[in-house]
């Protein structure tokens, strides 16, 4: 199962492997406190499918053992649009509280909230060219905005994975977060310069202390 951020990966572990490939998308919040600790900074749920919809009945396995385990997690059909809107989330959140150095809770604040909308107001337009529906039946940039403040809320506390790869001076998930939302927008002609702005922000900071660019 690939319970991670971005959409790059999923893909193409599901055409490279023969065997089943699940996908998970999940709100819960965490984050590591040295080389043995964790913490569960926000209760969310969890939604496991696969791309072709092929395997249903491992995927409700697999949830409900998590929902034993305390986890929440539910079996869908539709886990691409998933993946898809928890991209545009993560690109919402993930890189300003990386280059901001802050937690989640901290972007509602004046000095961070236009900036989250930039960006949400680019993610919706590749969204819709993606025909990648609202969250939550609602319309357009304000669906995906409320979305956007809804996980921040529920997250307030928790230290996104990509500041903790900041922190710990590695490479960070820019690739799989910013670059399949940068490809798509070019791939339909629509702007992205918020969005690319965030990604040279944090290939900057990545050259600060790993000495070399990488992609």
């Amino acid at each position: 199962m690939l319970w991670q951020n971005g959409f790059l990966a999923q893909p193409r572990i599901t055409q490279a492997w023969s065997g089943p490939v699940l996908c998970a998308t999940t709100t819960e919040g965490a984050y590591l406190t040295g080389d043995d600790g964790v913490v569960h900074a926000g209760r969310g749920h969890t939604f496991v499918g696969d791309l072709h919809n092929q395997h249903g009945a491992l995927a409700k396995e697999l949830a409900q053992t998590l929902t034993q385990a305390g986890l929440a997690a539910t079996k869908v059909d539709d886990i691409r649009q998933r993946l898809w809107q928890k991209l545009a989330v993560n690109a919402a959140i993930n890189p300003l509280v990386a280059l901001n150095g802050v937690r989640n809770g901290e972007l509602r604040g004046e000095a961070y909230a236009g900036r989250v909308a930039a960006v949400v107001k680019e993610v919706a337009a590749i969204m819709l060219a993606e025909c990648i529906q609202p969250p939550n039946d609602g319309q357009g940039g304000d669906a995906w905005l409320a979305l956007v403040w809804q996980v921040v809320e529920n997250t307030a506390n928790n230290k996104a994975s990509m500041l903790q790869d900041v922190e710990a001076k590695r490479l960070t998930e820019r690739g799989a977060i910013l670059g399949p939302l940068i490809e798509s927008a070019e791939r339909h002609g629509l702007g992205c310069e918020v969005l690319q702005g965030l990604d040279d922000e944090l290939a900057e900071i990545e050259v600060s202390y790993l000495g070399t660019l990488r992609h």
